[in-house]
């Protein structure tokens, strides 16, 4: 079977393991060692503010009417 997905995942899987060896735990601390460099918490998806749809959807327009909120 010739899946191109598959082929890729195991593309960069290789190149994980050229880098960090075939155990993970290099990389999680290669990566917790970058983390500890910055002094933010990071993003998370509770911060987001986000607008209400109908407030996006309805924009103004150039004659000072509004657009309908359609999908």
């Amino acid at each position: 079977m010739n899946d191109p997905v598959i082929d890729e995942v195991r593309r960069v899987r290789k190149v994980i393991a050229a880098e960090f060896g075939p155990d993970l735990n290099g990389m999680v601390e290669h990566y917790a060692k970058l983390e500890s460099r910055f002094k933010r918490q990071p993003i998370l998806p509770t911060d987001r503010r986000t607008k209400h749809c109908i407030d996006v959807a309805d924009q103004p327009l150039p004659d000072g009417g509004t657009s309908a909120a359609t999908r």
